[in-house]
């Protein structure tokens, strides 16, 4: 029998080694959980239903420092929401990191040294001044932001429902 990696190339360690591709999909795959809990946080705070499309009317577009700071006025202006705005603050603040981790690694290619047979990510910037920098990247920088990533989706979760898994729709 022969395998996906037998019959094409490009799954196997192309463009880059597999282990590389695995943490960047548990990246990907983190922070759609953590979208997903800022909409349901947001909604659960204006007291829309977990079920009921506005919710998706009303948040699925918006920027993520928008949904950060609606997140954190809402709680704010309700008293009787049971969110603690100390630990709704320090939790926007590691969402922020984390969207900072996460845009590293999914706006900028992941390149081969072919010299030093390492890789790095090239980032570049044309705002007012053309920046060009690279930075060399493994299976464990990006494992950091898995942790990241992580650790802003568990204590998101912990400030909006006091626990650091949400619980489940119903």
């Amino acid at each position: 029998m022969t395998t996906i990696d037998d019959e094409d190339h490009r799954f196997g360690d192309w463009p880059i080694p597999r282990a590389y591709l695995i943490e960047i999909g548990r990246i990907v795959s983190l922070w759609t959980v953590l979208e997903n809990l800022l909409n349901f946080g947001l909604g659960r705070l204006c007291g829309v239903d977990t079920r009921d499309p506005k919710q998706l009317v009303l948040f699925e577009h918006l920027s993520i420092p928008q949904k950060l700071d609606i997140l954190g006025a809402l709680a704010n202006i309700d008293e009787e929401c049971g969110v603690d705005n100390q630990e709704l603050s320090n939790a926007l603040a590691k969402v922020r990191r984390a969207q900072g981790e996460r845009n590293k690694f999914l706006h900028n290619p992941v390149i081969l040294d072919e010299e030093s047979g390492t890789y790095f990510i090239m980032q570049s910037s044309a705002r007012g001044r053309v920046k060009i920098t690279t930075d060399p990247v493994s299976v464990e920088t990006l494992r950091a932001a898995v942790r990241v990533v992580d650790d802003a989706n568990r204590t998101l979760s912990k400030a909006i429902y006091g626990n650091e898994v949400p619980p489940p729709l119903r």
